[in-house]
């Protein structure tokens, strides 16, 4: 789920061609910043947690994001978090 609705616009500790939004583990991930509720919320439709100029993120809706995959997505980026000096190198 992560490759298929984030990597096309995020990178992760600098990887891959997404250039649109930040980077969701570098120089802090997500979830540090964000609790679930907020993240789901954040992925569910952006601008009703936080506005930016030039903001890009579509809405996530449970047609295109059903409930146990934005329940993996956020799984995968609190893994992440724990495991960053395996992934990085960092932390």
């Amino acid at each position: 789920m992560f490759a298929t609705h984030c990597v096309p616009c995020h990178r992760l500790n600098g990887g891959s061609a997404g250039e649109m939004d930040p980077d969701l583990d570098w120089p802090m991930n997500a979830t540090d910043y964000l609790t679930n509720q907020g993240l789901r919320a954040l992925v569910r439709d952006p601008k009703s947690v936080r506005t930016w100029p030039l903001q890009q993120m579509p809405r996530f809706g449970a047609y295109t994001l059903p409930e146990a995959d934005l329940d993996a997505v956020v799984a995968y980026l609190r893994h992440i978090a724990q495991h960053k000096d395996v992934v990085s190198g960092q932390r």
